[in-house]
């Protein structure tokens, strides 16, 4: 997440603090309802991601709901 550190400086912090226990390699959408692609600085490296792509596009083919 980005931190206001003084008058007109940011930087960014950890944003959670708990443990993964997925990965984009196992995540199927046919084992997910729906699909929540994040706001901030995620999609930046979410949209370079070939699995992610694949993943969204067949969240898309099935016709479930993408936010």
């Amino acid at each position: 997440i980005h931190d206001f550190d003084g008058a007109q400086t940011y930087s960014e912090k950890t944003g959670h603090r708990f443990t993964l226990n997925a990965n984009f390699s196992d995540a199927r959408e046919a084992d997910y309802d729906a699909l929540l692609i994040p706001g901030g600085r995620a999609p930046e490296y979410l949209r370079l991601n070939p699995e992610v792509i694949q993943l969204v596009q067949d969240f898309n083919s099935a016709g479930k709901p993408i936010a």
